[in-house]
């Protein structure tokens, strides 16, 4: 501790100049002055790390790099909290670029940073003023970031696999030959028992055993309309057809057959022009829709084991009950394959899928998932009012246009290249998505989850208008994505990096995502097709997106600004560091500073100094006439008027503190004192604390380590403690 104190100090005789404030020991005898103070601050706050340089700011090197537009202007900026939103958003450096005819650019400069920060937010402007948003990657004193598509981005762990197709069960031809081969229902349907009497067939899976039935045949056609019951509530696999008999004795008759029943053996098809209503339950049989035909739902439907309705295409199925249309849990061969279109209430899906083919049109009320095994695949056009259960449970693949005027609650999400979904809620645990695939929300809601993107080509992106809750977990958004979002509810306690923007921005760089925009400025331009609404592959992106040209206005930001406070040694043992207090703000890549005055605890006059240029005396900068204290008692007045200056390209804080010093002088105009940045490991006259945090100096005669109860132990040992600065004792500093 013995290292000689400010070498350059250089006395005068003074006398009888301290009129209150801090009063002078022993001015005369400057040797006195400096063992004193080093005595007593050994005694205040022990050894000093040898390493110690009283600076919270250090200094770092940024690589940041582009590949997006070419030869076009951007503007690359760095900051302490997200700019989109978020809190303490300084900015610590600005510089502008030009891409080559590849569209690439990058940077690379030395930057001031708060010690104790380990997150930084880099943004990208457009030349229409539009913003992206990272987290910096930052270790070993270097922070780096890039913007725009590198090429194939496919995460790692994910094999890329497209959405599962489905060909419909028959074809066009099969279904006319099942038209020509089946029975008319409009023959009736009265059977004939030789021994029992005539019966009615009201069973589909007896509509072979019918009279009139020769063919014998398990296929019913409906050609017009039909108005008879028919009930398809069996229990059991099976179905049932006649055969002729002789018996011992010699006479004719016909006897029922039992058999099992496998998929697609009992079929009731609804020909061009017939139309029948649909009342009671489905079991062990397909009900097909032909072009041209229709079905009608009239009450709440049971599909159960190997239930399936096939909508060909022109075919068409109308609700007409405003009741829920459910599949058994226990069918996991049950299946609504749509082709055509259709109109419903509610569709419960319990382990078991929903097809919309490409040229599907759905309009639906609710579709609900009732477990893990329910998907829905969508290659067509479905409106629907939500879709979801009681929790993300099931799967949708959508492969064209999905809209829904509410939720959207289910457990894996997977889209399509050229595919957009939209609605007003959304919730999930995994989404995947592809080249042009567009999600479009108004709040989004995310529990431990993946989103990922897979294969390549241009970006896809995710446009929500508001985060309403984000669940860290194991949260990543990974590849060529862009994310936009205008607000979010921070409800996590304790959070100082803003809550979601953190989370979603931390999720984006862990994941090497595109970035983070307001609603309306990523840069992602997704062409639609003929007007938005037909199903053509380029209509399946719906309107599409365009970047907008009119961007959120962007305040100008605030400069990071640093404090530096000094003690004058009117007296050696008060130690609170607002004797003169000034902040410096300065952006990398810029040469201009700004110096603000801001506090005078002292009573002699002090001068600043940038270099060998006299900035004024602190009293006079603060409006004060005479050598009074000002802004170190109960609360903290007006600041004095800023000071630009001219700094080098290579300007920092971080050394030699900017190259700031104060000049004490007696009243008589004779130089006492020169205070400088301290070197390495001895006792300070000046400090410099990160303002960001809008730090609050000790009030008048408090020491600086009650004030902040951290301060000896980071002086003791430089790399703890670093973020004493932050936690104040209220009543100690001024407000």
């Amino acid at each position: 501790m013995r290292k000689a104190l400010f070498k350059t100090m250089m006395y005068a005789g003074v006398a009888g100049m301290l009129l209150s404030g801090c009063t002078n020991d022993d001015l005369y005898n400057p040797e006195a002055v400096v063992k004193k103070y080093e005595q007593n601050w050994e005694k205040q706050f022990g050894q000093v790390d040898p390493e110690q340089t009283w600076n919270t700011a250090k200094q770092v090197t940024a690589n940041i790099s582009i590949n997006e537009d070419a030869l076009s202007e951007y503007i690359f900026q760095i900051y302490t909290g997200n700019p989109l939103g978020g809190k303490n958003a300084y900015l610590i450096a600005e510089k502008i670029v030009t891409t080559d005819a590849q569209g690439a650019a990058s940077v690379k400069m030395n930057i001031d940073v708060p010690s104790a920060l380990s997150y930084f937010y880099v943004s990208r402007i457009d030349n229409h003023g539009r913003r992206v948003v990272k987290v910096a990657n930052y270790q070993n004193n270097m922070l780096s970031a890039s913007f725009g598509n590198s090429g194939t981005q496919t995460r790692a762990s994910v094999t890329e696999v497209n959405l599962p197709t489905m060909e419909s069960p028959y074809t066009e031809t099969l279904v006319n030959g099942f038209i020509n081969e089946g029975y008319d229902l409009s023959q009736g349907l009265d059977s004939k028992n030789e021994w029992a009497g005539p019966t009615t067939v009201s069973d589909f899976n007896k509509i072979a055993m019918a009279t009139n039935n020769t063919k014998n045949s398990t296929i019913a056609v409906i050609k017009t309309e039909y108005t008879g019951t028919l009930q398809t509530n069996n229990s059991g696999n099976k179905y049932y057809t006649k055969e002729e008999i002789t018996t011992d004795w010699g006479a004719s008759g016909y006897k029922e057959v039992e058999h099992n029943a496998n998929i697609g053996d009992v079929k009731l098809v609804i020909a061009d022009k017939g139309s029948y209503t649909l009342s009671g339950n489905v079991w062990n049989m397909d009900i097909i829709v032909a072009n041209g035909a229709t079905l009608y739902i009239n009450n709440k439907i049971y599909m159960g084991d190997n239930a399936r309705i096939i909508i060909m295409h022109g075919g068409r199925i109308i609700d007409r009950s405003s009741s829920d249309w459910s599949i058994d849990h226990n069918a996991e061969s049950a299946l609504i394959y749509n082709a055509g279109s259709i109109e419903a209430s509610k569709i419960l899906l319990n382990s078991a899928t929903l097809y919309n083919a490409k040229d599907g049109i759905m309009e639906l009320t609710e579709i609900s998932f009732q477990n893990d095994n329910c998907v829905l695949t969508n290659y067509g056009k479905i409106n629907v009012g939500s879709i979801g259960g009681n929790n993300e449970q099931g799967t949708i693949n959508n492969g064209c246009l999905l809209r829904s005027d509410k939720q959207i609650q289910v457990k894996y999400l997977n889209q399509a290249a050229n595919t957009s979904i939209e609605c007003e809620y959304i919730s999930f645990y995994e989404l995947t998505l592809r080249a042009n695939s567009i999600l479009r929300t108004n709040r989004f809601r995310a529990n431990n989850t993946n989103i990922q993107y897979v294969g390549s080509g241009n970006p896809a992106l995710i446009s929500a208008t508001n985060i309403d809750y984000v669940n860290e977990g194991n949260f990543k958004i990974s590849g060529n994505i862009y994310f936009e979002a205008d607000t979010y509810s921070d409800n996590k306690e304790n959070n100082q990096y803003g809550g979601y923007w953190k989370t979603i921005t931390d999720a984006i760089t862990e994941g090497n995502a595109g970035g983070l925009s307001r609603v309306g400025e990523a840069p992602v331009t997704i062409i639609p097709g003929n007007n938005g609404e037909e199903l053509a592959t380029a209509d399946c992106v719906g309107k599409g997106n365009k970047p907008t040209d009119t961007p959120t206005p962007t305040p100008d930001p605030n400069a990071i600004p640093w404090i530096i406070a000094c003690e004058d040694l009117g007296n050696t043992d008060d130690f609170d560091f607002n004797d003169i207090v000034f902040s410096v703000s300065h952006v990398a890549g810029s040469t201009k500073a700004t110096v603000t005055p801001l506090a005078s605890g002292g009573v002699l006059a002090s001068d600043i100094y940038f270099g060998s240029q006299r900035l004024g005396e602190i009293h006079s900068l603060l409006g004060q006439s005479g050598l009074s204290i000002t802004n170190t008692q109960s609360g903290r007045g007006s600041a004095g008027k800023p000071i630009e200056v001219t700094v080098p390209a290579d300007f920092s804080i971080a050394t030699n503190m900017g190259g700031f010093s104060i000049q004490i002088t007696d009243e008589n105009g004779n130089n006492t004192t020169a205070i400088h940045a301290p070197g390495s490991g001895t006792a300070p006259q000046m400090i410099c604390i990160d303002g960001s945090t809008n730090w609050a100096w000790p009030m008048e005669r408090v020491k600086i380590s009650d004030a902040y109860p951290g301060f000896g132990e980071w002086g003791a040992s430089y790399q703890s403690n670093a973020d004493w600065y932050k936690s104040a004792e209220k009543d100690k500093v001024v407000k």
